[in-house]
């Protein structure tokens, strides 16, 4: 399989921050997925959500999403792909950043009734997995499960990696993205992270860390 510039639907190039990914590349990560362990959460307590109020708590400045880990290094993120079974693509630009938080926290359930945000464990409460995640040279590539439909796309999306989480906001529609492998040679990709569904969130989870109680 070669590597392709990933192309929205309006034929022009996907915005990206790294090298493209060869065909050895593909191969070597392809490889270490065989015998990845799948990866596992167990939710913690109770559930809540964002609102504007809680949003402002957060830091004024815009910080570039990342993952480091499976040797790779540190890979700064350009993009979020979400593919449904059915084939239907959704994308989210994510090159110049977005939203952060510190997910270093204690809970907040019992503190003056959970007014501020939740800790991530607290999200996971009343959350469903509902999909994988995959690294495809900087985009993530969210694979989901045969049971998730459209309506589920309508939520806002937040990603969390190594005790920090960034509000990325809803992915939109798309026609096509020229480039991107076929789902079987996506799946190849090592999983790097699950995808979970809460009351309003689309939860995406990169390790480490473990999110537990």
């Amino acid at each position: 399989m070669t590597s392709k510039t990933l192309l929205g639907p309006d034929g022009q190039p996907l915005p990206r921050t790294g090298p493209d990914l060869s065909r050895r590349k593909f191969a070597a990560l392809a490889g270490t997925s065989l015998l990845a362990t799948p990866f596992v959460l167990r939710p913690g307590s109770a559930l809540a959500d964002l609102d504007e109020e809680q949003q402002r708590e957060t830091r004024d400045q815009l910080q570039r999403l990342f993952f480091q880990g499976g040797g790779l290094g540190r890979v700064f993120l350009a993009g979020i792909i979400v593919v449904l079974a059915t084939g239907a693509l959704y994308y989210r630009d994510v090159s110049q950043g977005a939203t952060q938080f510190d997910e270093d926290r204690a809970g907040t359930q019992s503190i003056l009734g959970g007014i501020f945000r939740p800790t991530i464990s607290e999200r996971l409460a009343n959350a469903q997995q509902i999909g994988t995640i995959h690294l495809f040279d900087t985009f993530l590539v969210c694979l989901m499960t045969a049971a998730v439909s459209a309506a589920v796309m309508r939520n806002q999306m937040l990603v969390t990696h190594r005790l920090v989480s960034w509000q990325v906001g809803r992915l939109r529609t798309v026609n096509a993205i020229s480039g991107l492998p076929a789902l079987n040679d996506l799946r190849l990709l090592r999983t790097i992270g699950a995808i979970w569904v809460t009351q309003q969130t689309l939860l995406a989870i990169l390790p480490p860390p473990d999110y537990r109680t």
